[in-house]
């Protein structure tokens, strides 16, 4: 019971800080709760966070309106956000997992790089994805004057601001992450043994923390 109400309460404030964060536009920190949450929490965790990253990054598309070419996209397609974005957490939370196996980071050095190299393989996987779609899908609802090439739909100003902005994402994210992974696990300790589960994982938490 008690580890159910320390769940729901840390994905209470994942929900929050993505809400707050989705207000700073184009610089990436709306992405770092669901990155947080790959490198520190469970693998169902990662993919609440990731799911509502998406569901709030629609919701701001309606809140204060179409203000860029990719939020005339979302709104002609509103599953893109949800979908692209729903699976970046599960991803990266392996992703994570195989890196620090592989290359077993025992110094404040190298566990800082992993989080780096996560943080900045969410960024790339969240801009790839909606690439994706924006490749894929008709963009015929995106202005005219949006358009970059008319005879080439799908170059626009739409994939210019998703290269601009992911390429931004890449270096915030990459250099904000690991402050937070590393001072949180280090504050807190005992919350993520209580969270993941597991003597031995909350033990392996705290000492990241603190070396």
């Amino acid at each position: 019971m008690k580890r159910m109400s320390l769940i729901i309460s840390v994905c209470a404030v994942l929900v929050a800080l993505t809400f707050v964060l989705g207000w700073i536009p184009y610089i990436g920190p709306f992405l770092l709760p669901t990155l947080f949450a790959a490198c520190c929490l469970s693998l169902g965790i990662s993919f609440f966070a990731s799911t509502m990253f998406g569901v709030i990054s629609l919701l701001f598309c309606y809140i204060v309106g179409p203000t860029s070419a990719i939020g005339w996209f979302f709104l002609e397609y509103p599953f893109v956000p949800i979908v692209a974005r729903m699976f970046i957490g599960p991803i990266i939370y392996f992703f994570y997992k195989l890196l620090t196996k592989l290359i077993k980071p025992k110094n404040t050095a190298a566990k800082i790089a992993a989080i780096s190299v996560a943080g900045a393989a969410g960024s790339l996987l969240n801009t790839v994805f909606v690439g994706i779609f924006l490749f894929t899908l008709d963009i015929s609802a995106m202005p005219a004057g949006l358009k970059l090439l008319p005879w080439l739909p799908q170059v626009n100003f739409g994939l210019m601001e998703l290269v601009v902005a992911g390429t931004l994402e890449i270096f915030v994210n990459a250099l904000l992450l690991p402050p937070i992974v590393l001072g949180t696990k280090r504050a807190v300790p005992r919350l993520f043994m209580e969270i993941n589960g597991g003597r031995r994982k909350g033990k392996e938490d705290m000492a990241e923390g603190k070396e």
